[in-house]
């Protein structure tokens, strides 16, 4: 049986554990989904013995496997995944959930109608317990199909949209501003319902989801008649998975679930992760000495203004035919961490609000990217069009270590 949310294991809440998890499937630790002894004792700063028994009821309950290399580390499993997808929640009655559901598609129906709102349900999958039927109802799960309802203008409409936030938000989280809303609607911050987007669909077990029309109708099959249903059936037969749309996919790929909980998470990850200052400068003086013994053709400039943006690039090279190069320096502890932080920044001044641009990117850290690190590089590069590159600065030596 399923942990509770009266549970704990190690003398640790349950909704404790259940927030690393919810976590660590996004990113990680040391960006391989796995937990260490280590990890444990300082998140929930208990003794070694305590965080070796919270290690041992997770894997009782299937949500860690152990690694075969490392002794002490261990990876999330699917059911620990899942695990940290779900909320909880006390039981709902069935009466209850109806309730939740029918005021669910009652906002679907203004989200669709609203011209406020710039993209339309299609369809959703409806999923979890509630469909099932299967023992207590603790929240409705559902996955969300859009499509922009005036694709002529839907650009112009978003730049609007993201010109309007505050611009704390990163530039990715500005780009799916028109998803978020629509999520955000439709959760009404209820503690019942989760809503996912399409890049969470394959963190979903959809085995035994059921596909519904905005306006509730079952769809059997993508070629049939859809057929009313007052509400959805609680049958156990599967249905075929349609391919997600291919323009929300693309919108959010970095797009992140539970903000207020993974705030203060991400809060503490960071508070222990923090930036070593000190080697900024150095990098920035290092590397800018030997950029212009390297290319001395090429104007070097640290700290350079971009006009209209009002932010300082670390470093940037202009060739001889004003080809440029944006170095942004980061110094976490890992290369992960710094290309993480790095990323957004570099990809806001060469791009926003929509300026083309043709050069390269360069995330420059006191720490050797990993294989994984540079083909993850290698791989946005090719999606966006521009080359991002990685250096390691070796402070010890004044001297490139890795360039790629």
């Amino acid at each position: 049986m399923p942990p509770t949310s009266d549970d704990s294991i190690a003398g640790t809440p349950i909704s404790k554990i259940r927030k690393i998890f919810r976590f660590n499937r996004r990113i990680g630790v040391n960006s391989t989904r796995t937990f260490g002894v280590e990890y444990l004792e300082e998140e929930f700063d208990i003794s070694r013995a305590k965080a070796m028994e919270m290690i041992l009821g997770l894997q009782q309950l299937g949500y860690l496997s152990q690694k075969p290399d490392k002794d002490e580390y261990y990876s999330i499993t699917e059911k620990g995944k899942l695990f940290g997808l779900e909320k909880a929640n006390p039981p709902l009655s069935i009466d209850k959930a109806d309730q939740i559901y029918a005021e669910f598609l009652e906002r679907v129906r203004q989200v669709n109608e609203n011209p406020d709102f710039i993209l339309r349900i299609t369809d959703f999958y409806l999923f979890g317990d509630y469909i099932t039927g299967n023992g207590s109802i603790t929240h409705l799960e559902i996955l969300l199909s859009m499509v922009p309802k005036d694709p002529a203008s839907f650009s112009a409409q978003r730049e609007a949209k993201m010109r309007a936030h505050p611009r704390f938000l990163g530039i990715f989280e500005r780009y799916a501003l028109p998803l978020t809303e629509v999520r955000s609607f439709l959760k009404q911050r209820s503690r019942y319902l989760s809503i996912y987007l399409p890049r969470e669909k394959e963190e979903l077990d959809l085995s035994e989801a059921k596909i519904f029309d905005p306006d509730g109708n079952l769809i059997e099959e993508k070629k049939t008649k859809s057929k009313k249903t007052s509400q959805p059936p609680k049958t156990n037969r599967k249905t075929k998975e349609r391919p997600t749309d291919e323009f929300v996919g693309r919108l959010i790929f970095n797009e992140r679930k539970g903000k207020s909980s993974k705030e203060q998470i991400v809060r503490k990850f960071t508070e222990k992760a923090q930036e070593q200052e000190n080697l900024h400068g150095q990098i920035m003086d290092g590397l800018t000495t030997l950029l212009r013994a390297q290319h001395p053709s090429c104007t070097i400039s640290p700290e350079c203004m971009i006009m209209g943006l009002g932010s300082r690039i670390d470093i940037v090279r202009k060739t001889k035919e004003d080809q440029v190069i944006f170095y942004e320096i980061k110094t976490y502890p890992k290369a992960a961490i710094s290309i993480r932080m790095a990323l957004g920044q570099l990809l806001e001044y060469a791009f926003y609000p929509e300026r083309p641009f043709t050069g390269e990117l360069c995330i420059v850290s006191h720490v050797p990217a990993t294989k994984t690190d540079l083909t993850y590089l290698k791989h946005m590069g090719e999606k966006i069009g521009i080359k991002i590159g990685y250096i390691h600065y070796d402070c010890s030596t004044n001297k490139i270590a890795q360039i790629a």
